[in-house]
């Protein structure tokens, strides 16, 4: 999924309910890319941290590529960095340590 524009009080829920509606059509490994000027104006946070933990309870991951300065704030200050990478970088070195011993 790519988003531009404005993430705000309207806008933010409606992220919730395309990314459930995702989640609930039994994708389990989103990515959301965000453009470079995307403006925020409204935490999506807790939003993004609910998809995360219900995707990540089935085994995904929700990775977010790209995000704007002070989305990559937040989350850096929270110490949540590690929390939104994709599924495939996990794999990786599970599969990569997995062939070395």
């Amino acid at each position: 999924m790519h988003l531009s524009g404005v993430l705000d009080e309207v806008t933010v829920p409606r992220l919730g309910e395309t990314l459930t509606t995702l989640v609930e059509g039994d994708e389990r490994h989103l990515m959301v890319r965000m453009h470079d000027r995307l403006g925020v104006r409204c935490d999506p946070l807790p939003i993004l941290l609910g998809i995360r933990w219900r995707v990540a309870a089935e085994g995904g991951c929700l990775a977010l590529p790209a995000m704007p300065a002070r989305l990559r704030e937040v989350i850096d200050r929270e110490g949540l960095g590690s929390v939104f990478t994709g599924c495939r970088s996990a794999e990786d070195r599970v599969l990569s340590g997995a062939g070395s011993g």
